[in-house]
């Protein structure tokens, strides 16, 4: 077998017809696959690891304790796919600026993710007739990235938005439709990690979404044997 077609997969591009076990299936069956080629190519992966959903009783828990309310979308997907993610890996030099890729998002640390997202807010974005600093406001931190950035949900708009503290020009780039969109778009283009520097090569437009046809998704599920 070449290589070219070793491990070959296409990823999920049409979902939307697929049952919450279909896609759950689907989406750690990727996550698998795209692990074992990267070691095939002797650069370095860590094992996939998630957790069980969680129930309604823990949900208005954590509503109790942050006083949000969960948008719908997001309460679905923690309560019948997953409540933790994590995945990394490293590969040697590809693009500019990329070295290593990996995604941490667990709703079990959404306590302290919120408490420092507000934190922000009181020390650093507290005008609300400022523009950028009335961006932060109103959203659910669902994931922080090394940089100091927020992967969040826009509360009065529910897509997933980002949050840059430096003033980048990704600030509130509207990344994804939903959590799930995020989950499955995140895969198709294996795994970036979510920072600009990262995402920015696979945005196809001066406003964001992610583009899982776009030609540097292409290029790197090609370079992967995801394609």
């Amino acid at each position: 077998m070449t290589c070219s077609n070793k491990n070959s997969m296409e990823l999920i591009y049409n979902f939307q017809n697929m049952n919450d076990f279909l896609i759950n299936n689907q989406l750690s069956s990727s996550w698998d696959k795209l692990l074992r080629n990267i070691k095939d190519l002797w650069w370095s992966t860590e094992m996939v690891k998630t957790n069980p959903p969680i129930s309604i009783e823990e949900i208005s828990m954590i509503e109790k304790n942050i006083g949000v309310k969960l948008p719908e979308e997001y309460i679905h997907f923690i309560t019948n796919r997953f409540s933790w993610i994590h995945l990394y890996w490293h590969f040697e030099t590809w693009m500019n600026n990329v070295n290593h890729w990996k995604i941490n998002w667990n709703i079990h640390e959404i306590n302290s993710l919120y408490k420092e997202y507000t934190s922000w807010i009181k020390d650093c974005f507290n005008d609300i007739h400022n523009p950028y600093d009335l961006i932060w406001h109103d959203k659910l931190p669902l994931i922080k990235i090394d940089n100091w950035d927020f992967i969040a949900y826009d509360l009065k708009d529910p897509k997933i938005v980002y949050l840059s503290h430096d003033d980048w020009e990704t600030h509130w780039y509207f990344l994804w439709n939903n959590f799930l969109d995020f989950i499955i778009k995140w895969t198709n283009v294996c795994v970036i990690w979510p920072e600009w520097w990262d995402i920015k090569n696979f945005i196809d437009t001066p406003t964001g979404w992610i583009n899982p046809y776009w030609k540097n998704a292409i290029t790197l599920k090609e370079l992967l044997w995801m394609r």
